[in-house]
């Protein structure tokens, strides 16, 4: 394997992790990680689109970087084939009735194949790998390969179609493991993929047989047991496939932090980023990774946290997509690449077709070879139709290569037979599929937005209006001029420290923003206040560091101050706002600004400031601990709504669940106070 290149820092004015981790925002524990400008420019210098990283690609073959990683799902497998997990009607899922399953999901769960193995080995015969060939997508990682640049290939797939297409074994991390090998799963003991495949075939539960058979002796399929004796294991032997409930394989772990640290483009192709810890591996790109997504849908948005792509937001300046069919996908990339040519040669060596032309490609000469060349080609291609024909049993509709990967692969139609089994030499034209220049040179990155004018905290001034006369205003930081925001505790602003809450009036919004009934009646129109009326429900007040260009996270979760059958609901005379300590490479003074935030929008509404902080609160260890504690609390919510869709519970059962390990661990640390 190659070394791994060496990273040289960035010499930017970027503060450290350290710094940063110091720093701690509203009810947020802290920021996210902060860029310089410079810093961002050094990516793609804010050219957020497919074609600046196609440049950022080529730039890596022309030094000679392999600085490139794969993610790769279910979707890069489609055209060979090899539908996805849930699509309707094709997809694994809907083509599982037949086992009497009491859940789709349990054919690949761990200890339903333990009670109960004849419906994966029944579903293994007709899926296993031997009739499948690369797709296009899968000779462009090989192609990446070739070209110098392709640092790791990380696959969701247990399809082996990776291997097949020529990629180096130390070049591919099979997240999901793969059909290749297999294991007993009581005593580890490994065996061939040939005896495995011989005993599913037959309709035999394939069982471990080490220690039945002499040492030295022949076994069952021509199998050799390591040791002889008198037990049997009789365990059962399972293909490397990871099932639910097992964990992935080590080499994921140990590969994974220095491959993304060390990246400067990632490929996230085919998969929905639905399954962790797969998912999480867009994480681990260093802070200056170009990032790009090809898949029929938009996925891995940035979550609660602020983690996930950036697509169309202020702040975006590596994350860029190219959505479509995967195969469309990369001719197009390539295209941009100037390797169009060399994609298709590999696509043709791997369909087969290269061994029967190259006598004719190298004697045909003059007018005549291009004839005999086209001619032999289509004999080719229809004599592997006829094949491919015969094959075309195997390519049932079973999603073995994506069986963790979730709805979003699933609009690539699945090619009928012999195409399924076959890919097709001849491009389609990427016009035909939707994958036009504007595609490729849209600009991910939305233009920073233009802040309204900063007003100071207090009182309105006399002759200040607000309220209902501002309907006609056309834009919503016209509605708010007249808005308010006064300091009422404490009320001396000297008093306002770092660590200590603070709380707040908001004067002067019209009375169709606090009243859900008139809300309803306002946002039917087309104006700035109907839209304001429309996203009410995503207003939130966001305590932000003078000079901040975007709201870059909620502080106030008590905002919108409408949620009905609170215990103490918040209302706009007193919005409370936990003021972060000053500290972690800040100064003293510090000081910060007030936003009224549309988060539908992306819009800044309104800011008051600055509220100047001049010392930091006595820093009190149990105090700041009950102060975590706080912060905690009032997460909670925001976490647990981020966190319910991906365990499959009501938001309010995953309140109580957090709630209660919360309580466990304070009386696990009180308890533990007198010790030692």
């Amino acid at each position: 394997p190659d070394p791994a290149p060496a990273v040289v820092p960035y010499q930017g004015t970027r503060r450290s992790r350290e710094e940063e981790s110091g720093r701690t925002m509203g009810n947020l524990p802290s920021m996210p990680t902060q860029l310089s400008e410079e810093e961002e420019r050094s990516v793609l210098d804010y050219d957020v689109s497919v074609k600046g990283i196609a440049a950022l690609i080529r730039q890596c073959a022309e030094n000679k970087e392999r600085r490139v990683v794969i993610m790769a799902g279910a979707g890069i497998s489609v055209s060979a084939g090899i539908p996805d997990f849930r699509s309707p009607g094709t997809g694994l899922y809907d083509n599982l009735q037949k086992y009497n399953l009491p859940q789709a999901e349990a054919i690949f769960d761990i200890d339903y194949f333990q009670e109960t193995p004849e419906a994966f080995c029944a579903l293994a015969k007709e899926m296993w790998p031997d009739n499948f060939k690369p797709t296009p997508t899968h000779h462009f990682i090989k192609l990446l390969e070739d070209k110098g640049v392709l640092m790791r290939c990380y696959t969701q797939n247990i399809d082996t179609l990776e291997r097949a297409a020529g990629i180096s074994s130390d070049k591919v991390v099979e997240a999901h493991g793969s059909f290749a090998e297999a294991h007993c799963i009581k005593c580890k003991a490994e065996y061939p993929q040939k005896w495995v495949r011989s005993q599913i075939m037959q309709d035999i539960i394939p069982r471990c047989i080490e220690c039945t058979t002499p040492a030295g002796g022949v076994g069952v399929g021509g199998y050799t047991p390591s040791a002889g004796g008198e037990s049997r294991c009789g365990g059962l032997v399972k293909p490397d496939i990871v099932f639910f409930g097992e964990n992935l394989p080590q080499r994921f772990h140990e590969l994974r932090k220095g491959d993304l640290n060390q990246a400067k483009v990632l490929i996230v192709i085919g998969t929905s980023l639905s399954v962790a810890p797969f998912a999480d591996l867009i994480h681990d790109a260093g802070d200056l990774c170009a990032r790009l997504l090809i898949n029929m849908n938009q996925v891995g948005g940035r979550d609660h946290a602020g983690k996930g792509f950036r697509f169309d937001c202020h702040d975006n300046y590596r994350d860029a997509a190219l959505l479509g069919p995967c195969d469309d996908a990369v001719r197009a990339l390539c295209d941009e690449l100037g390797w169009r040519d060399e994609l298709e040669a590999l696509i043709t060596k791997g369909n087969g077709d290269g061994d029967e032309l190259e006598d004719l490609e190298g004697g045909a000469g003059g007018a005549g070879g291009a004839a005999e060349v086209a001619a032999a080609e289509a004999e080719a291609g229809a004599a592997a139709a006829v094949a491919d024909e015969r094959k075309a049993k195997t390519a049932m509709a079973v999603g073995f290569a994506a069986w963790k990967n979730a709805a979003s692969d699933t609009p690539q139609a699945v090619p009928p037979p012999p195409a399924a089994v076959r890919p097709p030499a001849a491009p389609a034209a990427a016009a035909a599929k939707g994958l036009t220049e504007v595609k490729m040179t849209k600009n991910w990155r939305k233009p920073p937005p233009v802040l309204p004018p900063l007003r100071p905290l207090g009182p309105a001034e006399a002759g200040g209006g607000g309220g209902d006369d501002e309907e006609d205003i056309d834009t919503p930081a016209g509605l708010a001029a007249n808005w308010t925001l006064e300091l009422v505790e404490p009320t001396d602003r000297a008093e306002v420290m770092g660590g200590r809450p603070a709380y707040f009036s908001l004067g002067g919004l019209p009375s169709w923003l606090l009243d859900e009934d008139e809300a309803e009646e306002k946002e039917t129109g087309d104006d700035a206040a109907a839209e304001l009326a429309r996203s009410r429900e995503y207003h939130f007040i966001a305590l932000m560091p003078a000079g901040s260009k975007l709201p870059e996270e909620k502080t106030d979760r008590d905002y919108p101050f409408r949620e009905e059958g609170a215990e103490t609901p918040a209302t706009p005379d007193r919005l409370r706002l936990r003021i972060p300590w000053v500290r972690g490479g800040l100064t003293l003074p510090y000081d910060f600004q007030i936003w009224y935030c549309n988060g539908q929008a992306d819009e800044v509404v309104a800011r008051w400031g600055p509220l100047t902080v001049d010392a930091n609160a006595p820093e009190d260890p149990q105090e700041e601990e009950q102060q975590q504690s706080n912060i905690e609390e009032d997460d909670i919510e925001g976490i647990a709504e981020a966190l319910a869709p991906q365990l499959g519970m009501p938001v309010e059962a995953v309140i109580a669940m957090l709630r209660s390990q919360m309580n466990n661990r304070g009386e696990g640390e009180g308890e533990g106070e007198g010790e030692g």
